[in-house]
């Protein structure tokens, strides 16, 4: 269900343009019909004219329905919905877990786990001022326990965004919180910390709109130092 919903959000504008095509070729199979009927001299001709007739009115009314039903689902149903239907990485559930915190067994994973890479990547990059942007935690700032993270969200058509972290010069991110809204004056995102190793760990800002389109993340690179 997920993956239709996924689906039905991503390619709405294609739908539609089928679903034109559609209306096209079927308005001219009845009017093609229509004049079968006005010329048809004998009963049996007739009656194949009207049968073809009956068949384009009803592709044309699925074809409305069609319609209908997408419009509905893209307009009040898929608005509606929690942000992580849309996300298409491997996550934390996020009904399993309250907001912001991370499964033991997933820091593990990641902590243990993960690819290393070649180099360590800036403290902070990607980020654009009034658009895409995490203002607190600052990069390279100590922090421990639930962290409340700050930050600008403001770009066109804007579907969800999600945070993400993984270890400093590991390629392996983990996604911990996810959103629609952004209310004025209030955190964008939790993070809880409290089941991590002490270290150096970068968080990303991933926004997506609604087309499917993602952003350049932004990402800060923060200092984990354990529960005090």
């Amino acid at each position: 269900m997920e993956a239709l919903f996924r689906f039905l959000a991503g390619y709405e504008i294609l739908i539609y343009a089928v679903l034109f095509i559609g209306l096209v070729v079927t308005f001219r199979w009845l009017w093609q019909a229509y004049r079968e009927t006005r010329d048809a001299v004998y009963g049996l001709e007739r009656q194949i004219a009207m049968r073809h007739m009956t068949t384009s009115i009803i592709a044309l009314l699925l074809i409305a329905m069609l319609a209908l039903g997408e419009l509905f689902l893209a307009s009040f149903i898929v608005p509606d919905l929690p942000a992580t239907t849309f996300l298409l990485t491997p996550t934390v559930s996020l009904l399993s877990a309250p907001k912001g915190t991370l499964l033991p067994e997933v820091a593990t994973a990641v902590a243990g786990t993960a690819t290393i890479v070649n180099g360590i990547t800036s403290a902070s990059s990607g980020c654009v001022p009034g658009e895409i942007m995490i203002t607190s935690p600052s990069s390279s700032q100590d922090l421990n326990g639930i962290v409340k993270i700050f930050g600008t969200v403001e770009v066109k058509d804007l579907g969800f965004y999600k945070f993400e972290f993984t270890p400093n010069g590991v390629e392996n991110w983990a996604t911990f919180y996810a959103g629609r809204t952004i209310e004025t004056g209030q955190p964008i995102g939790v993070w809880d910390t409290s089941q991590l190793i002490p270290g150096d760990y970068q968080i990303r800002l991933v926004v997506t709109d609604n087309q499917g389109k993602e952003f350049p993340p932004c990402i800060v690179t923060v200092r984990v130092t354990g529960s005090q």
